[in-house]
């Protein structure tokens, strides 16, 4: 009977006599026995033995393709086993095999196959590695895509570290892909995912940020979860031929950004760009793809599409989107929680001033009211190209809501926002300059002090940056400051030219004067010492011109105040603070015992009688410090 089923055995054919019994038999063994037979083939395997090499490939050949089907339920044991096993395989002809038996099932069971090798530990082995280029090479010869979907579907998901597995799909998910992405014949393939591939991963990389993998017997000190993720965005890019955009992102820092919580925003937002100028590849389809990502998904889903989708808003295509898709969409986006998003939609909003039928200008009000208590970079960032919005402009206050919010960024803590504040307020005055009404009066009085002082920092660029400022708000104001207000000269060093610009303002400006004096006296408590000292260097001087206008209650306040200065932890603050104490205290003295006519003041009798701020002994002390002052400038000299 066994000759009946078998046949008879030939030793010359061992290989036709083993897929002969394999054949018989195996309609008779249970799924589970079938993945075991297949099993123990691949562990023979290990035998650096060519004859025991291709029995075990006969087995392997005769399960794939005529017993498949029994094994689909054992799939993803038989995918754990083969991953573990390989390891322990080194002769070359063996890892063939192997890999062809892989190749075999994938053919059948990419679904199955592809989420089970998803489960191996982070970070790819070696063997791993070499599992999932196999598996790219087999849907690049069947001309198919059922692995890209695997991966995009997981991409597509948020990561999650709960119950301590030692795996995390999506992140599985893209260091599989970049795997996939270093086999030459999947091009075409990777081609046609490309903006779906490119979305999921950046917004991959914002779930990562910070996420903290379980612990497991596999070292994942070298592993960061985002930078893990950033590399496939590098790789997909190269892939597409994005070189030039690459090297843009990478001079700009754009990588460093993406991995960042705070300014993931922006590294999408740089790389935008980079696409848009450099006319990449396909990116016409990422705009479409963006239209509805914007209103799906969490905080960082719609984040990420939302900075990525403001910037493509520069392509000619983008103004063929319907206006629902486009204006309406950031509209809407203007009282979104999130000021990061608000930020972004005006943004947006100001690209669109100069498309055709599209009415911005009169969103003016509820842009700016968005970015009310938004960070102080957003703001300059989200109005950077606010200049398209004047275009045409005849409303006074439009410019006004918009520069208000910009003055209060003259005295960000970071220089940066400092400088494009007062950068940008500089280009709107210039531009509406030949409007006259276009802009109120008191909005660029309110501007004049805080430029001033603001010279005074120390840094060339802030400076010339002042310095254009002031000359456009004189232009406007149809004043001609005297020329030591644009000589850019330290005012502790030369304080004859503070006197001249004070003698000038009260002379020419009376009006305003009380005005800049108020606003001075903001800077005394500052937390730059460079404004303290010039405050204070000018509150002095201008007091000095100021004397028949001043009333003795507002110097006693002046006094205090620059009293409080001469204890700063800047030895120069001190000296200067008391200085200008003394300026203060000889105008009040003058006041006092009737040496100056007060036209200008209305000051009660009471007042007349009042004890002088500073008992003689005061003024003592401060001429101890007048001459610590000489001491520290011949010191300086020298």
């Amino acid at each position: 009977m066994p000759k009946e089923i078998l046949g008879i055995y030939e030793p010359t054919r061992t290989c036709e006599n083993i897929s002969e019994i394999v054949k018989r038999f195996g309609q008779f063994l249970s799924p589970d026995q079938m993945a075991d037979l297949l099993l123990t083939a691949v562990e023979s395997l290990k035998e650096a033995n060519e004859s025991t090499i291709e029995a075990s490939k006969t087995i392997l050949n005769v399960i794939l393709e005529k017993y498949k089907q029994k094994i689909q339920m054992e799939v993803p044991k038989i995918v754990d086993r083969i991953h573990s096993q390989l390891r322990a395989i080194h002769h070359s002809h063996a890892r063939q095999v192997v890999m062809m038996a892989l190749c075999l099932l994938a053919s059948a069971f990419m679904e199955e196959v592809s989420t089970a090798l998803l489960k191996c530990p982070l970070p790819l082995d070696r063997d791993a590695a070499g599992m999932w280029r196999t598996l790219a090479k087999t849907e690049a010869i069947c001309h198919s895509h059922r692995l890209l979907d695997v991966l995009l579907k997981e991409l597509q998901e948020r990561p999650s570290t709960s119950e301590g597995r030692a795996f995390i799909i999506p992140l599985a998910a893209a260091s599989a892909l970049c795997e996939v992405l270093s086999v030459s014949m999947c091009t075409r393939m990777v081609t046609r995912f490309y903006p779906r591939l490119l979305m999921a991963l950046l917004v991959q990389v914002h779930y990562t940020i910070g996420l903290g993998l379980p612990d497991s017997g596999v070292s994942r000190k070298e592993l960061i979860p985002a930078c893990c993720v950033v590399k496939t965005v590098k790789t997909l890019l190269l892939k597409m031929g994005c070189h030039y955009e690459f090297t843009s992102v990478e001079k700009e820092g754009g990588w460093e950004l993406l991995t960042s919580s705070e300014e993931h925003h922006r590294g999408v937002g740089l790389l935008a760009r980079a696409m848009v100028h450099y006319s990449c590849c396909e990116l016409w389809r990422i705009l479409y793809l963006l239209v509805p990502f914007l209103e799906r998904g969490d905080k960082q889903h719609r984040l990420t599409a939302m900075a990525f989708f403001v910037e493509l808003l520069h392509m000619p295509q983008a103004k063929r989107l319907p206006e629902k898709y486009s204006v309406l969409r950031l509209l809407k986006g203007l009282t979104d929680p999130d000021p990061v998003i608000r930020a972004l939609c005006v943004k947006g909003l100001i690209t669109m001033a100069d498309w055709p039928g599209k009415e911005i200008k009169v969103l003016v009000p509820a842009m700016i009211n968005s970015l009310c208590g938004v960070d102080g970079r957003l703001v300059v960032e989200a109005l950077a190209d606010v200049k398209k919005i004047l275009r045409g402009l005849d409303v006074a206050s439009y410019v006004g809501c918009i520069t208000s919010p910009l003055r209060l960024l003259f005295d960000d803590e970071r220089m940066s926002v400092r400088s494009a504040a007062i950068s940008l307020f500089g280009k709107m005055v210039k531009k509406v300059k030949k409007s006259p009404g276009l802009m109120k009066e008191e909005d660029v009085l309110d501007s004049l002090i805080p430029l001033l002082l603001h010279l005074q920092e120390g840094n060339p660029d802030m400076a010339e940056k002042c310095k254009n400022a002031l000359d456009e708000c004189s232009r406007l104001l149809e004043w001609r400051l005297p020329n030591q207000v644009g000589n850019r000269k330290a005012w502790h060093n030369h304080q004859e030219d503070v006197d001249e610009i004070c003698q000038y303002l009260v002379k020419k400006h009376q009006e305003n004067v009380q005005r800049f004096l108020f606003q001075s006296q903001c800077y005394l408590s500052s937390t730059q010492p460079s404004l303290r000292r010039a405050a204070a260097i000018f509150i002095g001087f201008l007091v000095m011109h100021m004397d028949n206008m001043m009333r003795m209650k507002d110097l006693d306040i002046i006094s205090n105040a620059l009293g409080g200065l001469i204890h700063d932890p800047e030895a120069s603050i001190c000296i200067f603070a008391a200085q200008a104490r003394e300026r203060v205290l000889a105008v009040y003295w003058k006041l006092k015992y009737g040496l100056v006519e007060q036209h200008k003041v209305n000051s009660d009798s009471a007042e007349k009688h009042k004890s002088p701020p500073n008992p003689p002994a005061t003024e003592s002390t401060s001429s101890r410090l007048f001459n610590a002052l000489n001491l520290w400038k011949l010191a300086a000299k020298h």
